[in-house]
């Protein structure tokens, strides 16, 4: 799927770029607000719904970079407007993006796939999930909290690491679809 990421790359909305280098769930991503991000460190907090627990993200500097600040409102994404966005506005303009590239349907959640496997050869399963799918932490008897941080935060690097390749050189892939400029 590189070769795809590589040709979806210019003109994508950078909601779903977010969405690629993050992996995150895309009602999250379309709820980020400014306020829940530490600018200094790159951390990007969310409270879970279901109960009264904070979740962190370390969002890579490189991603960070790209996302511009809106007088309109203090959500990240916002339409026109200045109203967030919605995860179906989102989907039509993935599928609006993916359709005038001559790509097949390409959607949110296969792009979060994409991105957890691909932490997953960078990492490991349980790591990947962590990130991606929020999972519960590994239990403190076998990991300490503070090295899953540290470990979720390197994950999230590497990966920034390769999406750039993916996107800037038109690298090599882990396994996946080599390009024609490979080295």
């Amino acid at each position: 799927m590189d070769a795809e990421i590589l040709a979806m790359w210019p003109d994508l909305p950078l909601v779903h770029r977010f969405l690629l280098a993050t992996g995150q769930p895309l009602k999250d991503i379309v709820e980020m607000d400014w306020s829940d991000i530490d600018e200094e460190t790159g951390v990007w907090t969310r409270t879970k719904k279901q109960s009264s627990t904070a979740w962190d993200l370390t969002i890579p500097e490189w991603v960070l970079t790209w996302i511009p600040k809106s007088t309109l409102g203090s959500g990240v994404f916002l339409d026109p407007d200045g109203k967030l966005l919605t995860p179906n506005t989102v989907s039509i303009q993935l599928d609006q993006h993916v359709s005038s590239i001559g790509m097949e349907a390409v959607t949110a959640e296969d792009i979060r796939n994409y991105v957890r496997e691909q932490m997953t050869e960078l990492g490991n399963n349980e790591l990947a999930a962590q990130v991606v799918d929020q999972a519960e932490a590994i239990p403190t008897s076998r990991v300490s909290l503070e090295d899953q941080v540290v470990a979720q935060a390197t994950l999230m690097e590497r990966w920034s690491y390769r999406l750039q390749e993916i996107v800037l050189e038109g690298g090599t892939t882990l396994g996946d679809t080599p390009l024609s400029n490979s080295h």
